[in-house]
């Protein structure tokens, strides 16, 4: 029995049962895009809502947009954007959404199309600076948009590495370092606790990779982490929370569909399996983070030339953020504990000096609540918290990193 009908037969045997379950994470599908199939869209998220841009469907590259409401499982179509694309870069900077560069028919993109959801209107923003190109790593961190990488030509390159940022209030952009490791396109971004995971791509030397780059913004600089222990691929599902992340499907090899699935701790450098996807393709299609839930779906199957328009769920089911910060770095001790709402914070490790620390405060539930950098010092100030248990990591710039626990009660003292 050929793959592609293999995988129809275990597709069938999922949607028999409405939750694909394994520990920590399960799929749960949810209202299919209503076309009869999209891939290589782009995509962000506004508030608590999600966008699919253009795409190709049916041989043809597209203008629609499509808007996802999480809270009723609905999608509703918004005005088109002037100018179709496949694989451009989207993301989404205070309350407006930007969609760059990418290919329609075989003309390589440089534009800048920005988004507002109030008059449901696009505008064009100065031009990427870069070659024309299509399959980038994109992402938004610190309100700026960042493109880079990508392909500059035909299927086989040349392939680039800059990167450029994009700051809105200028409506300018800025060279920033390049993405180290040989050149590629169809790379795929997580990002959590203030920095930018990018994954994966078809490498200048035709061969796909499975390594995964962190950027630092605040450093412009680039660090290489563990690959991923499956299959390398591309333009994977690449979904995102507040502290880690999900790597699933793409494509691995000339025309093979993959559907495994890894979540990748930052702060550990570590990689778990999850669930395979159940989803007919996942290769090209979308994903987007929405008030702390993750969807994607959508896609291209190359070997049976179809594309899809099933959406999938990522639940994570009893995650606890205790098993991300405690225990991945040294103890942190805090006072008082508990503390009042509105108390300061007196830390007590001697090393917190020499250096500002990223402070990031996230509830026991796995919601984060806080993010903010404290000044060499012992002492934060903490905004005011509602009572209740949360975790706290204290990270500096060259990697070092403290965790703790504390409670927030009324009456404490």
């Amino acid at each position: 029995m050929d793959p592609v009908n293999m995988k129809k037969i275990v597709l069938a045997l999922a949607l028999s049962a409405p939750i694909i379950s394994c520990g920590q994470f399960y799929w749960e599908q949810r209202a299919d895009l209503p076309t009869t199939g999209l891939w290589g869209p782009s995509f962000f998220t506004i508030g608590n809502k999600g966008y699919v841009v253009s795409g190709r469907t049916n041989g043809l590259d597209v203008t629609d947009v499509w808007m996802y409401d999480a809270d009723d499982d609905s999608w509703t179509a918004r005005a088109p954007i002037p100018a179709p694309r496949r694989y451009g870069a989207g993301f989404a900077i205070n309350g407006r959404g930007y969609v760059a560069c990418g290919i329609d028919g075989g003309t390589h993109l440089n534009d800048l199309w920005e988004y507002d959801p109030v008059t449901d209107s696009w505008s064009n923003r100065a031009d990427f600076p870069g070659t024309p190109r299509y399959g980038t790593h994109y992402f938004a961190l610190n309100s700026k948009g960042y493109v880079g990488s990508g392909n500059t030509g035909s299927s086989d390159g040349p392939y680039v590495s800059d990167m450029f940022a994009y700051d809105p209030t200028l409506d300018a952009w800025s060279q920033m370092a390049d993405m180290p490791g040989l050149a590629r396109y169809g790379t795929s971004t997580i990002t959590a606790s203030g920095k930018a995971f990018v994954f994966g791509g078809l490498m200048s030397n035709q061969q796909h990779s499975g390594d995964i780059y962190e950027y630092d913004p605040s450093a412009d600089d680039w660090e290489l982490r563990p690959p991923i222990p499956g299959a390398t691929r591309t333009y994977a599902m690449a979904l995102s929370y507040s502290w880690d992340g999900v790597i699933a499907a793409g494509k691995s090899g000339a025309g093979v569909n993959v559907y495994d699935g890894f979540r990748y701790l930052p702060g550990s450098n570590g990689w778990t399996a999850i669930p395979d996807y159940p989803g007919e393709a996942g290769w090209v299609g979308a994903t987007l983070a929405i008030s702390g839930r993750s969807f994607g779906g959508l896609g291209y199957i190359l070997a049976a030339d179809t594309d899809h328009n099933d959406w999938w769920e990522l639940v994570k089911d009893g995650v606890g953020i205790s098993e991300v910060y405690l225990g991945r770095g040294t103890p942190l001790r805090v006072s008082p504990n508990p503390m009042r709402p509105g108390d300061a914070l007196h830390f007590h490790e001697a090393e917190l000096t020499g250096s500002d620390w990223d402070v990031v405060i996230t509830s026991m539930d796995g919601n984060e609540v806080l993010t903010d950098v404290v000044r060499a010092g012992h002492i934060f100030d903490c905004p005011l918290l509602a009572t209740g248990a949360y975790c706290l990591r204290l990270r500096a710039k060259d990697g070092t990193t403290f965790t703790g626990r504390f409670i927030v009660a009324e009456n404490s003292r």
